[in-house]
């Protein structure tokens, strides 16, 4: 089944520019099992980024993820003011 990962990440001041950098540099693009991104800004905080992920399935996403190489992996760390909030929802039928 289809599922949304939902990713709130807390830019360190003036670094969200940055982040959504390194978030395109990341981009799953052509990996299977990877539907569409779309990144938002927070209305209430501007550093703020969601990023809404859609994936085939759970396994794409997590496979996805276990393959990202360090180096981008510590740069989105290092640009973060907080830990990552991650959110996985399915659709109700």
């Amino acid at each position: 089944m289809a599922i949304k990962s939902i990713v709130e990440m807390k830019a360190k001041p003036g670094r969200r520019d940055e982040l959504l950098g390194t978030l395109q540099q990341m981009s799953p693009g052509d990996v299977p099992g990877f539907i569409a991104a779309e990144h938002c800004r927070s209305i209430e905080d501007e550093d703020t980024v969601i990023g809404i992920y859609d994936w085939k399935s759970n396994e794409g996403r997590v496979a996805w993820s276990q393959s990202l190489h360090p180096g981008p992996r510590d740069q989105l760390t290092d640009l973060l003011a907080a830990p990552m909030r991650i959110v996985l929802a399915e659709h109700i039928e």
